[in-house]
C-alpha cells in the first residue's frame, strides 16, 4: 500500500498566491484613496471655521484678516511652521505664516501684500505631485475671478491626478473657474 503526502501541490500554491495578488492590487489603491479622503475630511472643518471666522472679521473690520492671530478661530497646535514643499503656491513663496500638521498645512497666500486667501494644501505622498498641490481656500478679495468669502476646492491643474481629490473624493460638480494656477470649486 502506497502512502500519500499530505500537502500542497506546487500549482495549488501559485493559485494562493496569484489570487492574494490579484485582491492585494485592487485593495492597496481604495485603502491609500480611503486614508487620504479622511485626511482631507480632517482639514475640511478647520477650513469652514476659518471662513465663519474671515466673514465675521469682515464685517466687524471691513476688511479681511491677514493673520491666523486676528481670527476668532482656534487653530491646532502646530508640528512646524516651516512649509513642506509639495504645491506650486509654497515653492514660489507667496505663503506667510505657514502652519504645518500631520496631514496638511494651512497658509496665508498672499499677491502683491494683498490676502487673496487662506489655504489647506493636503501633504499626501497619494496626492502629491512636482507641480501642484491640493486641498481648500478660504477665497478673499476675489482675485482670479473668483468670488469673495468663499470656501473653495482647489487642484493645481497640472497635477497628475487632476479632477481625483474635488471631483471624485469630495463629490463635487462643474468647477466654476480653470486658470494658469488651478482649477476650483464652489464648496457652499
Amino acid at each position: 500500500m502506497t502512502e500519500k503526502n499530505a500537502g500542497f501541490t506546487l500549482i495549488e500554491l501559485l493559485v494562493v498566491v496569484l489570487i492574494i495578488g490579484i485582491l492585494a492590487a485592487i485593495a492597496v489603491p481604495q485603502y491609500e484613496r480611503a486614508v487620504a479622503k479622511s485626511r482631507a475630511g480632517a482639514m475640511l472643518p478647520l477650513a469652514k471655521s476659518v471662513l465663519d471666522a474671515q466673514q465675521a472679521f469682515f464685517m466687524a473690520n471691513g476688511r479681511w484678516a491677514t493673520t491666523w492671530d486676528e481670527l476668532d478661530v482656534e487653530m491646532p497646535t502646530p508640528i512646524s511652521t516651516t512649509p513642506v514643499k509639495t504645491s506650486y503656491d509654497i515653492e514660489t513663496n507667496y505663503w506667510t505664516n505657514v502652519k504645518v500638521y500631520d496631514h496638511f498645512q494651512a497658509g496665508i497666500r498672499m499677491n502683491d501684500d494683498k490676502i487673496v486667501g487662506m489655504d489647506f494644501i493636503l501633504i499626501d505622498p497619494t496626492y502629491k505631485s512636482e507641480y501642484g498641490g491640493k486641498g481648500f481656500r478660504v477665497g478673499v478679495n476675489g482675485t482670479w475671478g473668483i468670488p469673495q468669502g468663499k470656501l473653495y476646492c482647489w487642484e493645481h491643474h497640472l497635477s497628475k491626478t487632476h479632477g481625483s481629490f474635488c471631483e471624485k473624493m469630495q463629490g463635487l460638480k462643474d468647477p466654476i473657474q480653470r486658470s494658469w494656477h488651478g482649477t476650483w470649486w464652489l464648496m457652499d
